[in-house]
């Protein structure tokens, strides 16, 4: 049995597919399976896998799904098939930048008996790293690391409330108990974007002992190409992280982190506004305004209806003077 299955959900992108497996390969840690799970490319993009799997052994496994799911259904058929003690994630367009990703965490994990790890991130665009510090919400509020580290920070819950108000954790540097994966039913199928929010918050209330890499691991390419999140509109996939923000709250412990996650869907709410607002629906985008401030109140939701307000008033105003003229 490995101690690590990797697993990558994967459709249309052999091409990205091939240099993270090759990236895989380089792994100072050796004792893995990696799951690739192809969510039913096109029989031309399935031909291409004879060549991507050149070179690569029998811990490189490809599982072929007969129809699309979606990400949370790919992961969730590359965790089912899972032998190993820990999960780890990468997505197929995006590639771990060190060889010890695995090595320090599996070590980290084993150590400290801790249940769930993730690394710190970087993007880039077009080749160019945009932000290397993705996780700045965290790396501001951490103190001191575990005993026999210089990046390695057990992670209490009030700093996981604090980064879940900002940032979310991500599929490209995690590596889970697969025991806790199992207990919280892992990925939520029901929704095709925003489950990473969703699991984000259940992982952050069940798992036992969170440990978080200061260290750069892995790279998020957020340059423009074919996605699953560009398959969907603005207002879908504002409205998919809202519904992933209810299914969180309505399935964690912690009043904290549910306070968290009641104010990242009373956040959507003004985005949801804003979008309205761009749209000419401005009764619609005050009345998003309001659910806002009723659900999570801030200073942004209050500027917002105090600026339809009086633009209410001076359209009113100018409009009284015109009739009277």
């Amino acid at each position: 049995m490995p101690t690590v299955s990797i697993v990558i959900a994967t459709r249309n992108r052999p091409q990205k597919l091939e240099r993270l497996l090759k990236c895989i390969q380089q792994q100072d840690f050796t004792d893995y399976e990696c799951i690739v799970v192809d969510d039913a490319s096109p029989a031309a993009v399935q031909s291409e896998y004879a060549a991507v799997w050149h070179g690569l052994d029998s811990r490189f496994i490809l599982h072929r799904r007969e129809y699309p799911g979606g990400p949370a259904q790919g992961r969730n058929t590359g965790i089912r098939a899972a032998k190993g003690t820990f999960i780890a994630f990468c997505d197929d367009d995006d590639y771990w930048t060190r060889t010890d990703h695995l090595a320090v965490a599996v070590r980290a994990l084993e150590s400290e008996h801790a249940d769930f790890f993730f690394a710190n991130m970087q993007t880039s665009m077009d080749g160019a790293i945009a932000n290397s510090d993705w996780f700045s919400a965290l790396t501001k509020i951490i103190h001191q690391p575990i005993a026999g580290s210089d990046d390695i920070y057990a992670i209490e819950r009030g700093q996981l409330a604090e980064f879940l108000k900002h940032r979310i954790h991500h599929a490209n540097t995690m590596v889970v108990s697969k025991a806790l994966l199992d207990r919280i039913d892992a990925y939520w199928e029901k929704v095709n974007f925003a489950e990473d929010h969703d699991l984000s918050f259940r992982l952050s209330d069940a798992a036992s002992r969170v440990l978080f890499r200061r260290t750069v691991t892995a790279d998020l390419d957020v340059s423009f190409h074919p996605s699953v999140a560009r398959t969907f509109s603005e207002q879908d996939r504002l409205l998919f992280g809202m519904l992933a923000a209810l299914h969180a709250e309505a399935n964690i412990a912690s009043p904290l982190l549910r306070k968290i996650a009641r104010g990242n869907r009373a956040w959507r709410l003004i985005e949801l506004a804003q979008y309205a607002e761009k749209n000419g629906q401005t009764a619609a985008a005050v009345e998003f305004v309001w659910q806002s401030l009723l659900l999570a109140p801030s200073s942004t939701a209050l500027r917002m209806l105090l600026s339809a307000m009086w633009q209410r008033i001076t359209s009113g105003s100018a409009r009284h003077q015109k009739q009277s003229s």
